[in-house]
């Protein structure tokens, strides 16, 4: 009796199966990295966000204020009157 033939693989399988691990790694870097992005440019939106609103409720405030304050002197509040008191002329009237 003769030994078992043993099986030989074909010289090409070894760099396919490499080539196989190198692309199933960088599909998986990939992912990872492109998760990592998006989650820090979401946060960084997210920040910016927030800022821009606190900005504006800031800007809201100090304008309310503004307009509290001119409301409540009598030369702004004459030449206010004044004006709704004026027919108005020019092209727009009737």
């Amino acid at each position: 009796m003769s030994m078992p033939a043993r099986f030989k693989l074909p010289q090409w399988t070894f760099p396919l199966a490499i080539a196989a691990l190198v692309a199933v790694f960088g599909w998986w870097c990939n992912y990872r990295l492109r998760e990592t992005l998006e989650q820090e440019l979401k946060t960084q939106l997210t920040a910016a966000l927030n800022a821009n609103v606190t900005a504006l409720e800031i800007w809201t405030a100090n304008q309310l204020e503004l307009a509290s304050a001119l409301a409540g002197d009598p030369v702004v509040r004459d030449l206010g009157s004044a004006i709704f008191e004026t027919p108005p002329s020019g092209i727009f009237s009737q």
